[in-house]
């Protein structure tokens, strides 16, 4: 009988199983929450959501300059209006993220369960009259005003 006593220990004590050279590095047990810019085409039509909460959303303009929102901070108030949709984020300031486009519900559905990882302004609408197209995204700080 093969002796097991290291094998147990090693579990106990939290030993690592070192992976062989010869094999392939291992899949992500999930969904990697790692994204590359090439990642973020903004093709949403073949695009599925996460499978769970994200921690947050990219938001890459159309000269390239990304901006990154954090789901935590993601307001009770979100409002959708057909052609565009807006959604708060507040923390230590407070930001509205605005979207303007086509077909937006899916993409407003899901920023608001926190499960959508980007949005890509389009330099141009070339997309199907039934695809989503994302045509501005504008993120600008609220300021409150104190009463006086």
């Amino acid at each position: 009988m093969k002796d097991t006593r290291d094998s147990l220990q090693d579990l106990l004590h939290g030993a690592k199983v070192k992976p062989k050279l010869d094999e392939p590095p291992p899949e992500h047990d999930g969904e990697p929450e790692e994204l590359t810019i090439a990642d973020m085409d903004g093709k949403y039509a073949t695009m599925r959501p996460a499978n769970k909460s994200l921690p947050r959303i990219h938001i890459v303009h159309s000269d390239g300059k990304v901006e990154t929102l954090y789901y935590h901070h993601l307001d009770a108030k979100s409002e959708y209006n057909g052609g565009s949709f807006t959604v708060l984020f507040t923390g230590a300031k407070i930001w509205e993220l605005t979207v303007e486009g086509r077909n937006l519900w899916r993409l407003y559905d899901y920023v608001t369960l926190s499960r959508w990882p980007y949005i890509r302004v389009a330099h141009r609408d070339f997309g199907g009259k039934d695809e989503e197209v994302v045509t501005a995204a504008r993120i600008k700080e609220i300021v409150i005003r104190e009463s006086e």
